[in-house]
């Protein structure tokens, strides 16, 4: 089971490491010019300050994008994982899972794998598998960016806030690999799992919107805005989450178990 979910995975494992790769490269190459691109945003202009307070908000206060340019900490940590890898996170695990159970139904093969094992395994044995690949590609991106910029000769170390940044990924990644299984689970064909998940990546946010509703929006979270803005773990989000996914993986097994095909 193990070897048949790596060889379904192979082409999106290489497709998106290759995608990572390649924004790594490029934010790691635009950090000597950061500076000057940066000089040529004036933030104190008339337009700006006319801006509304949601779009200023979107590009963050003048004196955090000040820090980023004199501190390389500050820039690894607001533009990889608080931008460029924490932003494609979530699409990132629904690429990789969405067809992990709608695949075989969706092809017919199901039946053969019921003929062969009994339910419980074939859930564990697709999900553990998946979940590895997905929590092993996190990990190397997670740990891999601070090494490259250490290595280029930017002053960056494993710092308490980076690392308590990176733990918050692992669990939202945890999170919506549960999530997006689900709705693998749930439907018979692969379109509706991708579009159910395209409706959760882009519809979250709008959460945010409303005062009651924001705690809803697990995307400050993933972001690391916490972590960013104030230097703290934010522990009781994450326990949440990780109930939420150990609910989740529940509920879904039920379901499998009972699933009519």
């Amino acid at each position: 089971m193990l070897k048949k979910t790596m060889m379904e995975m192979q082409f999106r494992i290489i497709l998106l490491v290759l995608f990572f790769i390649l924004m790594l490269v490029v934010l790691i190459a635009t950090r000597p010019f950061i500076d000057e691109i940066m000089a040529q945003m004036n933030f104190d202009s008339e337009q700006m300050k006319n801006l509304p307070d949601f779009f200023k908000n979107m590009l963050a206060e003048t004196t955090q994008l000040s820090k980023m340019v004199e501190d390389d900490q500050f820039f690894l940590l607001s533009q990889w994982y608080s931008k460029n890898f924490g932003q494609f996170l979530p699409l990132f695990v629904l690429i990789m899972v969405f067809p992990l159970f709608a695949k075989e139904v969706d092809k017919g093969t199901i039946f053969f794998l019921l003929s062969k094992k009994n339910r419980p395994s074939i859930f564990w044995g697709k999900v553990l598998p998946g979940y590895m690949v997905v929590m092993g590609i996190t990990l190397f991106f997670v740990f891999i960016a601070p090494l490259v910029m250490m290595l280029s000769g930017y002053s960056v170390a494993f710092t308490p806030q980076l690392l308590a940044m990176i733990v918050q990924q692992l669990i939202s990644v945890t999170f919506f690999f549960a999530l997006f299984m689900f709705f693998s689970v749930v439907f018979n064909d692969q379109i509706k799992p991708v579009l159910a998940g395209i409706l959760v990546c882009f519809g979250l946010p709008f959460f945010s919107m409303f005062e009651g509703t924001k705690w809803l929006n697990p995307y400050p979270y993933v972001l690391g805005q916490s972590v960013l803005t104030k230097g703290h773990f934010d522990g009781i989000y994450s326990l949440v989450l990780l109930i939420l996914t150990a609910a989740i993986v529940w509920v879904g097994l039920g379901v499998f178990k009972k699933k009519e095909f």
